[in-house]
C-alpha cells in the first residue's frame, strides 16, 4: 500500500515490513495441510481429507483477501512515557503483608502496526461488540482497549481509509486521524519497502540515545560497541519474495564513512575483536 510510506518518517527508528498473498496462500493451505499432515492422524485420515475439502469449500479466499490482502508495516517512531501500574507490598511490625497498588513512569518505543483492509465491515463489527460489551470503548474514532493485567498496557485501533491501525499510543494514532503528521519521509526506508516483499531496518544512529532514554544500561563488554553505533547508518533485512522455489534473503549495513574506506573499516573491527580473545 503506497500510503505506507508517509508513515515512515525521520523520527523513525526501524519498521518491519511483508507483503503475503492472502487469496493464493489460502487457496493453498487446504491441499498443503492433506499432503503433510493427513497421514498422521492414521485411520482418522479420510476424517481429516473429508474436513479440508469443506474447509476449501468454505473459504471465500477473495473475499477473505478483501478484509486483510496481506500487506502489513510495524514501525516504531520515537519513545514516549507510559504510566504502568504495578503492585508492591508494605509490611506491618509484624511482617504482614499487605499488597498496594501503584504508578510509574516508563519510556518505551512507541509503534504502529497497520495493514491494509478492504473491506472493513468484520473488523469494524467486531469493534463495535467489544464496546457494547464493555470490553473496550471508542473516542473520536479511537477505539481503546485497557490493560487486562498490571504489567499491560492499553491499545489503541484506528480505521483510517483503507487501513487499520493498531497502537500502543493514542496521540500517535490522534495525529494520524487529525492528518497532523507533517514530519519528512524516510526516502531510504521507504524506497527499502516498495523495493521488497519483506524488508526490516533499523536506524543504528539513534539506538544509543533511544537505550539511554529508555534506562537500558548495555553490560561492560558492549558499551563501546553501542557507543559507535551512533557512526553507523541503518542495517536492513531485505527479500524479493518466493520466486519459484528459491527465496533470498539479503543483509546490509550502511558503516562509518572514514578516509581509508569501508572495507579497511570492517577489517580493522575484525582485527579488534579478534584481539580481545
Amino acid at each position: 500500500n503506497s500510503k505506507f510510506s508517509k508513515y515512515l518518517t525521520d523520527k523513525t527508528i526501524g519498521f518491519f515490513n511483508v507483503n503475503i498473498n492472502s487469496e493464493a496462500y489460502l487457496r493453498e493451505m487446504p491441499a498443503y495441510m492433506a499432503k503433510y499432515y493427513s497421514g498422521l492422524l492414521g485411520p482418522q485420515q479420510d476424517l481429516v481429507e473429508w474436513g479440508l475439502m469443506a474447509l476449501e469449500i468454505a473459504l471465500d479466499e477473495k473475499a477473505i483477501a478483501e478484509v486483510m490482502p496481506g500487506d502489513h508495516l510495524v514501525v516504531v517512531n520515537g519513545l514516549r512515557k507510559f504510566k504502568k501500574d504495578y503492585i508492591d507490598y508494605t509490611y506491618d511490625d509484624d511482617y504482614n503483608a499487605t499488597e498496594v497498588k501503584k504508578t510509574k513512569e516508563e519510556t518505551l518505543p512507541v509503534f504502529i502496526w497497520m495493514f491494509t483492509s478492504k473491506d472493513r465491515r468484520l473488523i469494524k463489527k467486531g469493534l463495535e461488540m467489544a464496546v457494547s460489551k464493555q470490553v473496550g470503548q471508542v473516542h473520536d474514532g479511537i477505539y481503546a482497549f485497557s490493560k487486562q493485567k498490571a504489567k499491560d498496557f492499553p491499545m489503541y485501533v484506528l480505521l483510517k481509509e483503507d487501513l487499520v491501525m493498531v497502537s500502543n499510543d493514542s496521540l500517535s494514532l490522534n495525529d494520524i486521524r487529525q492528518n497532523k503528521m507533517n514530519a519528512p519521509v524516510n526516502k531510504d526506508f521507504a524506497k527499502l519497502m516498495k523495493q521488497n516483499k519483506m524488508s526490516a531496518a533499523i536506524d543504528l544512529q539513534k539506538l544509543p540515545a533511544m537505550l539511554k532514554e529508555m534506562g537500558v544500561t548495555p553490560g561492560r563488554q558492549w558499551e563501546a560497541t553501542v557507543a559507535q553505533l551512533n557512526q553507523y547508518g541503518s542495517t536492513a533485512v531485505t527479500s524479493k519474495g518466493v520466486v519459484g522455489n528459491r527465496a533470498e534473503v539479503e543483509m546490509s549495513t550502511r558503516l562509518p564513512q572514514t578516509s581509508d574506506g569501508a572495507i579497511s573499516y570492517l577489517l580493522d573491527q575484525i582485527m579488534a575483536e579478534l584481539n580481545k580473545k
